[in-house]
């Protein structure tokens, strides 16, 4: 377990690196197969999603069409479409003054939890009423008033983050792994 610890349950390092880790572990009764990745590509519906198609592998059962990748293959490398995708991100994104919070550091392996705590000054009552007035979830308040307290930490007026969401709700796109 400590081989296991060590090597697959740590901190990804986001540039220059994997962001997936799997190793296989054989012991004299059982083989098991151990796999991290970074949130960042995947989510718990693809999670899902690989967890069927590796049982569908092992029994030699036909697994479904990736559309996605099918998509992704149409889209050469030195296409138009891709020039013109390139061009808006950069167009888009490059004149930003980006700022992160917290400083990454790609450097420690350190994988020792952190956490951080504060009581609000909201109670549940209070946040019932907002979700009933603003009909609006217990997340979505939860993601303004962090997307808030960057904004007075920063001192940034644009402020950009994501969440997760499956947002798989068509048939083509049900086995998409990856973020949506």
């Amino acid at each position: 377990m400590k081989e296991i610890e060590k090597n697959l349950i740590c901190p990804f390092k986001i540039l220059n690196s994997a962001l997936f880790r799997t190793q296989i572990f054989e012991t004299e009764k059982y083989n098991y197969l151990f796999f991290d990745m970074q949130h960042i590509i995947s989510d718990g519906t693809s999670l899902s999603i690989i967890l069927r198609d590796i049982e569908k592998a092992y029994f030699n059962e036909e697994l479904d069409k990736d559309y996605y990748l099918l998509e992704l293959t149409k889209i050469e490398k030195n296409s138009d479409k891709l020039q013109a995708n390139k061009e808006y991100f950069i167009n888009t994104y490059s004149n930003r003054d980006w700022y992160s919070i917290p400083e990454p550091d790609f450097e420690s392996r350190d994988c020792s939890e952190k956490t951080w705590e504060c009581e609000l000054s909201i109670s549940d009552k209070e946040l019932e009423k907002a979700e009933n007035k603003y009909d609006i979830s217990r997340n979505t308040i939860a993601i303004a008033a962090g997307l808030y307290a960057l904004y007075k930490y920063s001192g940034k007026v644009d402020v950009l983050t994501n969440w997760i969401y499956s947002n798989r709700n068509t048939k083509r796109s049900e086995n998409y792994v990856g973020l949506m």
